[in-house]
């Protein structure tokens, strides 16, 4: 190869870049243009896409050599690379802000229709001055309404002595307090002329070792008028627990008071309780404790049966009874003598009225009863009509079956 063949990018010395024997001048000489060529009408940097290769090694980037790829041309640049965009995506950023502005704007609605209402009853409530300076009382939707100038505050408290209570359901209702008012606003105080409300507290105890509910009841105010009012609700009181409400009955009259007022809770179904408001207060009716008794020694197996006690009840285990029907509960304890034991289970037990024999509606036997020696008390709950004047008491299984009469009417 001659000198006008060789690499331009290599000297007579194989290095590139040296002096190659040009009185120390570089052979890229400036053609007058302003820029430097090589004697071929090039730059001497110019890339041709091929990087440098010195003989027997890989390629490698030579000091101050152009990147590879890109020719470098007075004013050139390389092309712009694409950014990446780091952080959160733009719709992540609407879905995280959607639930705070609704939350934000449902807020904002409440405290505007607030004020509102605010302001429309005490506007209501303050209305027009007369001619002499005092405050004219204003009659709107829900009644007239006005300072204790214009109308007569009611207050009727209800005497907490005698203490009225009864029970339903298992659960112990004491009336705690009540109060008939006509003061619709507390500050500044405003009454309604026209009409009251009343309302009354509750008290709920649980004396059981069962969590007790009452659902659809219905609790309802009887004035002396007749006229009714009602207070529909659920309740429900953790076992041993006691538990305080408050019902309100609204648009009662305003002239109403507690004289001869009742309080009925009901539910569909179901025996309901009625208890004055109002005087003393009458016994209870049940539950109502019978006389019935009786002691028998079955020997296939070797168990004795005794009727310890016997009542009856609206009540039983957290349920009301049907209507037109009482729960008969008997208290039965029992003693194995059976040398491998004896089983007792709800076969062993059943009633007989007017000829027909029915099961237990519910029962409660200890696990450990028919063991040998071991004395246990059994509940046993029958529902019957409340029309029944005698009962059988059946005991024992098939083999040896005896029987207790049961008279319905006799109470201790």
């Amino acid at each position: 190869m001659t000198q006008q063949q060789q690499d331009p990018h290599q000297s007579n010395y194989g290095q590139p870049n040296q002096n190659n024997g040009y009185g120390g001048q570089s052979p890229y000489q400036d053609n007058g243009y302003g820029q430097t060529q090589n004697g071929y009408g090039q730059p001497p940097y110019q890339n041709t896409g091929t990087p440098y290769q010195q003989p027997g090694q890989g390629y490698s980037q030579q000091p101050n050599y152009p990147p590879q790829g890109y020719p470098q041309q007075p004013g050139y640049y390389p092309p712009a690379q694409p950014v990446k965009k780091s952080g959160f995506p733009v719709w992540a950023i609407f879905l995280l802000a959607i639930p705070i502005v609704a939350v934000a704007g449902c807020l904002i609605i409440s405290l505007i229709v607030s004020s509102l209402a605010s302001h429309a009853i005490d506007s209501a409530a303050t209305a027009v001055s007369d001619g002499s300076g005092t405050i004219g009382a204003i009659s709107g939707q829900s009644g007239t309404v006005g300072t204790s100038e214009q109308v007569k505050p009611i207050q009727l408290d209800l005497a907490t002595t005698p203490v009225r209570s009864f029970n339903y359901a298992g659960l112990k209702i004491t009336v705690k307090k009540g109060q008939i008012s006509n003061q619709v606003l507390s500050n500044p105080p405003r009454y309604r002329a026209d009409a009251a409300h009343l309302d009354l507290t509750l008290t709920f105890t649980n004396p059981s070792s069962r969590d007790i509910s009452i659902n659809s009841v219905l609790l309802q105010i009887t004035l002396a008028d007749g006229s009714v009012y009602k207070n529909p609700f659920d309740f429900g009181v953790k076992q041993q627990d006691t538990q305080d409400q408050t019902y309100t009955f609204n648009n009662i009259p305003a002239n109403a008071t507690w004289s001869k007022a009742q309080l009925t809770l009901s539910q569909v179904g179901k025996e309901p309780v009625t208890i004055p408001l109002d005087g003393a207060v009458p016994a209870a009716a049940y539950p109502r404790n019978l006389s019935a008794t009786g002691i028998l020694n079955l020997k296939n197996p070797d168990v004795d049966y005794t009727l310890k006690d016997a009542k009856l009840d609206l009540d039983a285990h957290g349920n009301r009874a049907p209507t037109g029907q009482r729960y008969l509960i008997m208290t039965i304890t029992i003693t194995s003598h059976a040398p491998n034991g004896a089983y007792i289970g709800d076969d062993n037990f059943r009633l007989i009225i007017d000829g027909t024999p029915q099961a237990p509606d519910t029962t409660d036997i200890p696990l450990q009863t028919g063991y040998l020696d071991k004395t246990t008390d059994s509940t046993i709950i029958f529902l019957i009509p409340d029309s029944a004047q005698a009962a059988t008491l059946q005991l024992g299984e098939k083999s040896q079956i005896a029987t207790i009469p049961v008279n319905l009417t006799a109470v201790k």
